[in-house]
């Protein structure tokens, strides 16, 4: 049985897309029993995070980026809205999380999009020291 007098618990919500139904989702976590609700948001292009944060819960914005055959002042555009709306929202930026392992051998499945599974504690790695500090 959990102590809730010296316990804290946080919920952490991984999201895509998902502005249609994180306001209720988030405002549907049990308050009595949850400190905090921390929504990570992996580029959505919906609205997800500003639906989220208004719902009461802290987002964390996951960054993306695009491939070079965007061009170069769109893709340095791109990569700069996500610092503009981490800003806007009062957001955590979470950077790009295929950053060090993209072009590693072995690390991204034959699409060049998604990681392998050797990649994954790598990219937990990198969500963990910005997820971390949330949690304290």
């Amino acid at each position: 049985m959990i102590d809730r007098t010296t316990s804290t618990i946080s919920v952490v919500i991984p999201t895509y897309n998902e502005a249609r139904a994180i306001g209720q989702v988030v405002r549907e976590v049990p308050r009595n029993r949850v400190q905090e609700v921390i929504v990570v948001d992996n580029g959505s292009t919906d609205g997800t995070a500003e639906r989220a944060a208004a719902a009461g819960a802290r987002v964390i914005l996951a960054e993306m980026r695009i491939p070079p055959n965007y061009g170069a002042t769109y893709a340095e555009r791109f990569h700069a809205i996500y610092g503009e709306l981490a800003a806007e929202y009062g957001a955590t930026l979470l950077p790009f999380l295929l950053e060090e392992i993209a072009l590693e051998p072995g690390m991204m499945m034959d699409d060049g999009i998604h990681p392998t599974v050797a990649a994954q504690p790598l990219i937990l790695d990198a969500v963990w020291v910005v997820l971390e500090p949330l949690l304290d």
